[in-house]
């Protein structure tokens, strides 16, 4: 577990990773002629699999914490998977028991505490939580250590980072006053394209969203010298409405073919090379979706 998790949900992940687990937990490689290793490999699945529904479980969980009391509701724990391969799951590269995979959502408000988040944030949360398709999770404004923190956290996830908020000419994200007049310390443009560039290299971001004005100068600078493989962001000013209005019918857009945005290389033979592709088609099709943007993609 990452974070602290409640007695009663560590019970129910208990429950259910041990009932996953036994289906086929006991087939010995000398009974069905299995190496060592092949069983080795099948335990393995297996445990992924256990770990898998237990997520899906969790993110019920989730859904309902925040119905009923709104962002600050919603535990934060995650439960995570280490092993030989390097780390957690990759929501694109498994399939829920619905038969497509979770794309992770790493999403930075401006607000100082998550819970003063604006109606247009938590309109925003409201619906990716809602949605099966999007492993979301949600921050308030980083400093330039907790930023670098959570893109380590993900490393190997495959996830799309998302910012909401102000940036200046200069590409500097900016702070804002939240509800209680609190301000945060702004994200300089060079933190973001050092810890992007890791991230990057280290699997944890194939698209970055600056859902802020005059993020153009910070957009062209993780395209080129961070080398994110997508982003999106704004040309000039826009309102806060219409940025809200933007991200809903982005990500909307983004899970409105989850046969093709979420298929699994694994089970569809597909390369690394192809699903890139298909990715980047999403994409595209989903800013298409949005007047008014820009996307930076691999062609430039």
């Amino acid at each position: 577990w990452k974070g602290t998790v409640d007695d009663s949900l560590a019970a129910q992940s208990a429950k259910t990773f041990w009932q996953s687990l036994d289906k086929d937990y006991r087939v010995r490689h000398c009974g069905e002629g299995d190496s060592r290793e092949e069983a080795t490999d099948r335990l393995a699945c297996r445990i992924e699999t256990a770990i898998k529904k237990c997520k899906i479980q969790l993110m019920e969980v989730k859904k309902r914490a925040f119905k009923e009391g709104g962002v600050k509701a919603v535990p934060r724990e995650r439960l995570c998977l280490l092993n030989s391969e390097g780390g957690d799951l990759l929501p694109g590269d498994s399939e829920d028991e619905k038969g497509f995979g979770r794309r992770r959502l790493v999403a930075f408000f401006p607000e100082k505490r998550l819970e003063n988040i604006s109606p247009l944030g938590e309109d925003l949360c409201s619906f990716l939580y809602a949605s099966d398709v999007w492993d979301f999770e949600p921050h308030a404004w980083p400093t330039a250590d907790l930023f670098c923190d959570t893109m380590v956290a993900v490393a190997g996830q495959g996830g799309i980072v998302h910012f909401a908020g102000h940036c200046d000419e200069e590409g500097t994200l900016c702070w804002v006053r939240d509800r209680e007049g609190q301000e945060n310390e702004p994200l300089a443009a060079s933190t973001m394209v050092t810890v992007m560039k890791k991230a990057v290299k280290s699997g944890a971001v194939v698209c970055v969203v600056l859902n802020a004005c005059e993020s153009l100068s910070l957009g062209e600078r993780l395209r080129k010298d961070a080398e994110v493989p997508h982003v999106v962001c704004w040309r000039g000013e826009v309102g806060a409405t219409r940025a809200a209005k933007f991200a809903l019918t982005f990500y909307k857009s983004l899970e409105s073919s989850p046969e093709e945005y979420f298929v699994s290389r694994r089970e569809k033979g597909d390369s690394k090379e192809k699903a890139a592709d298909r990715l980047a088609r999403r994409i595209k099709a989903a800013v298409v979706a949005c007047k008014g943007t820009l996307l930076l993609a691999k062609e430039g």
